[in-house]
């Protein structure tokens, strides 16, 4: 059995999640209202979220995590 490490399963989400955060504070930085910046925040979180299950989960509960994700964003 191959053995995995947690690198593998993270990079791509903190991407994603470190790129709606960078959004978040050039969109504040820009006079925006808060609520933008906390909007920002909340869907880069879930993004990360939904990417990180849909790779850690068996192939079964794929859907699961996919639903999360889409759920919580939508």
């Amino acid at each position: 059995m191959k053995t995995e490490s947690i690198k593998n399963y993270i990079a791509a989400p903190l991407i994603v999640a470190s790129y709606f955060l960078l959004v978040s504070v050039i969109t504040l930085s820009f006079g925006e209202s808060i609520f933008t910046v906390i909007n920002y925040i909340y869907i880069g979180f879930f993004a990360f979220l939904g990417m990180y299950l849909y790779a850690k989960y068996p192939k079964k509960k794929k859907n699961k995590a996919r639903r999360i994700s889409m759920f919580a964003i939508g």
